[in-house]
């Protein structure tokens, strides 16, 4: 995937806690940045099977994937990039909750043939100044397995925005 997560939905939980969020998750928020020419390039330069923008939250992103796929995905949550202004965050899965529920990140979530990308990552990142990081496999099967750090599925407590469910 391209970026890091979570920055968007920490302005929007500042505003709902009557906060002024700090003014790297208000720029998030209200300057999105969408990545049209990264996408064209991941399409072109490494041959992506598959793309979304992590508009919905990574949680509900990647099983749109798997589900349109037809195939698992397996995502280690201790290799997904969260916003740095997460940093200060002491428990690292109220950090990652934010990152994989709270959308409006518009970041790529992509996946390439086995063996493509890697060596062409920091190409990507002195191209477009945007991290691209590793976050998991597409196996056989279907959904997606969330692993912990030490590679044992773990539940997942947050799911992404759901346009036909129940609003907030």
């Amino acid at each position: 995937m391209t970026g890091a997560l979570g920055a968007a939905a920490t302005a929007v939980a500042d505003w709902q806690a009557a906060l002024e969020p700090d003014p790297r998750a208000r720029r998030a928020f209200e300057r999105p940045t969408a990545r049209l020419r990264e996408a064209r390039w991941l399409a072109e330069e490494l041959g992506v099977s598959a793309m979304i923008d992590v508009s919905d939250g990574l949680a509900g992103d990647a099983a749109h994937i798997a589900a349109a796929s037809r195939v698992a995905l397996d995502v280690d949550t201790a290799a997904i990039p969260v916003a740095e202004l997460l940093a200060h965050y002491a428990n690292r899965d109220l950090a990652l909750n934010r990152a994989l529920g709270g959308g409006e990140d518009y970041e790529l979530l992509f996946t390439v043939p086995a063996g493509r990308g890697a060596d062409r990552a920091g190409e990507f990142e002195n191209k477009f100044g945007v991290p691209i990081t590793r976050i998991g496999r597409v196996r056989e099967g279907e959904g997606v397995r969330w692993l912990g750090e030490d590679g044992s599925p773990r539940p997942l407590e947050v799911r992404g925005f759901d346009h036909f469910g129940p609003q907030g």
